[in-house]
């Protein structure tokens, strides 16, 4: 975090469509995550913003320690 802000780092759009975050299906919901990724390092060069201004592509919260 700093400060009150939860910080996110922004993974970019790789295996998303256009719309393809939008629920059509609630059971089908999520289904465009299921690409395998690896938990990221925190030092490698991922922009971190705030978790709140991340829409339309993928992000992560957590990360791999060391």
């Amino acid at each position: 975090m700093h400060g009150p802000l939860v910080l996110a780092g922004r993974l970019g759009t790789e295996g998303l469509s256009p719309g393809a975050d939008l629920i059509v299906n609630e059971r089908t919901s999520g289904t465009m995550l299921n690409i395998p990724m690896e938990t990221p390092r925190l030092g490698a060069s991922i922009e971190l913003v705030p978790w709140h201004r991340i829409a339309h592509e993928r992000y992560t919260l957590y990360w791999r320690a060391t």
